[in-house]
């Protein structure tokens, strides 16, 4: 992978990781709390699937940080990562 190409890739988790971490799932959380769950999405999102995959996702991911998330919440933070994926094109 070239400098520039890891470059990127190290920027966009970082940065969905702060907004992961933006939603309080664990309040008091240190930042790098969600690394892994970026890294999962991020993945998902450069594999180009499709929302209902990034939901289910998310979905398993938030359950194991908590489960008072509802469906409606759940929509509302795939919808968040979707915009967030479409400004970095």
């Amino acid at each position: 992978m070239d400098k520039n190409r890891k470059s990127k890739l190290s920027s966009q988790h970082k940065a969905l990781s702060a907004l992961i971490h933006e939603w309080n799932l664990i309040p008091g959380a240190p930042a790098d709390e969600f690394d892994a769950t970026a890294h999962k999405i991020l993945s998902a999102l450069y594999r180009n699937v499709d929302v209902s995959e990034i939901s289910f996702l998310l979905e398993k991911e938030i359950g194991s940080f908590s489960d008072t998330k509802s469906p409606v919440e759940i929509k509302t933070m795939v919808d968040e990562v979707i915009k967030w994926w479409g400004a970095q094109a």
